[in-house]
């Protein structure tokens, strides 16, 4: 699935990622999806708000009283695997950012459900930062950061996916989420050897 929407974007078959139609695959909404739910599994990062004046907070039926300067942490990887908010969190389900208009169209899905009301808070792979700021209406400004990270990984990965058949020579090891708890993105606990074979491409 991924090598035939990948390849809608290939230009030519020089091995290099400028043989891709930047703009059209770093904005396809399926492979889009999959980075997303990625980043939600994966992700391992902190949100930091500094409160500038005091603050009640009601969470659950309880009202919490937070005073001025008070440095609060949020635990993304919580918010992740919220049942609430995504049906069995613990599961990869790459279609899980997609969205499908009316008219067939695939586009980003950013509005998810958290006690019954709709929220853009439910995905937050880049934690906080300074240009990540919340506004009213529930609004997010996100980190300026993550269209270049975006574009990077999915260039990457399509250039392997395209241009090379890839074989594991070992099972996938594990992963120990609290090593790098709130660090960036979780690493295996030990390397994974591959195999890697250059495809033979059709000729212009």
């Amino acid at each position: 699935m991924l090598r035939e929407r990948i390849a809608l974007y290939v230009k030519n078959d020089e091995l290099s990622s400028a043989s891709f139609d930047y703009y059209g695959l770093t904005n396809d909404p399926i492979l889009r999806s999959f980075f997303s739910e990625v980043l939600r599994l994966k992700a391992s990062v902190w949100g930091f708000r500094l409160c500038i004046e005091d603050a009640v907070l009601p969470v659950g039926g309880k009202e919490y009283f937070f005073k001025k300067g008070t440095t609060i942490w949020v635990p993304v990887p919580i918010v992740h695997r919220d049942e609430e908010i995504y049906e069995k969190p613990e599961e990869f389900e790459p279609y899980r950012f997609l969205k499908i208009e009316n008219d067939g169209k695939m586009t980003k899905k950013v509005m998810f459900k958290k006690n019954g009301k709709q929220t853009r808070l439910a995905h937050l792979p880049f934690g906080g930062g300074k240009s990540m700021v919340f506004r009213a209406v529930d609004v997010l400004i996100q980190c300026p950061g993550r269209n270049l990270s975006r574009a990077i990984v999915i260039t990457y990965a399509a250039t392997f996916l395209h241009f090379f058949d890839i074989e594991l020579l070992a099972p996938l090891p594990q992963i120990r989420p609290s090593d790098r708890f709130g660090l960036g993105v979780e690493l295996p606990v030990e390397s994974l050897p591959a195999r890697f074979k250059l495809r033979q491409m059709r000729t212009q």
